[in-house]
């Protein structure tokens, strides 16, 4: 089931960033993922895959970057059109299926998007495919071991996914080499963002970071 098939849903994915809470959220695992690809040249062939509504899409391409950006939702997709995001190319696409070359892409990024493929070690697979040889794989994923993992049956959309420890993205990723990971975005058990200048070990953090050379 894929449950940002639902145009309401889709309509609503992005009021979250427009409140107090997840424009800081935002910023956070903004600055996470981009200070990765900040010294990676702008011509190198880039790949979204499940850009949803096209809000990470357009933090790329503000970068520089020309953007294939695919996902499986028209929902979702109808959004991001609408956005006329410059250097942005969308495609309807699965991402257990690529519809691209081996070997195609310099970069290949996803953002919270292996939550919700019914097989992500295809996925992985799939995207391991596609890259070119030192090719660069950045991954956004949710922590199972956080609070919101902890919780999230209680969501109606996270309630579909499944989230990933750090454990189980070194697992998936064994294919790949030079691979680093980290989680940001701390939040305590009530949902309070943990400013970062708090160091506490026993809070995992909401969002993991993987980045991963092919």
């Amino acid at each position: 089931m894929n449950v940002f098939e639902n145009n309401e849903i889709a309509n609503e994915y992005d009021a979250y960033y427009q409140t107090g809470q997840g424009k800081k959220i935002d910023e956070i695992e903004k600055a996470a993922i981009l200070k990765h690809l900040q010294n990676i040249p702008v011509k190198s062939t880039f790949l979204e895959v499940g850009c949803g509504t096209g809000h990470w899409t357009k933090a790329f391409a503000n970068l520089g970057f020309s953007v294939t950006a695919l996902d499986i939702s028209d929902a979702m997709l109808d959004i991001a059109l609408a956005k006329n995001i410059s250097h942005a190319t969308f495609i309807k696409g699965d991402a257990m299926n690529l519809p691209f070359h081996d070997n195609s892409y310099d970069v290949v990024v996803s953002v919270t998007m292996l939550e919700f493929t019914q097989n992500a070690k295809n996925a992985i697979d799939e995207m391991f495919r596609v890259l070119k040889k030192n090719g660069l794989l950045i991954l956004g994923c949710l922590n199972s071991e956080s609070v919101l993992g902890k919780t999230k049956d209680n969501d109606p959309i996270f309630k579909h996914a499944r989230f990933f420890s750090k454990k189980d993205l070194v697992e998936l990723l064994k294919k790949f080499s030079n691979t680093f990971i980290e989680d940001c975005v701390m939040l305590t058990d009530s949902f309070e963002l943990v400013p970062d200048t708090i160091v506490n070990k026993d809070i995992h953090g909401v969002f993991i970071v993987v980045k991963a050379t092919k």
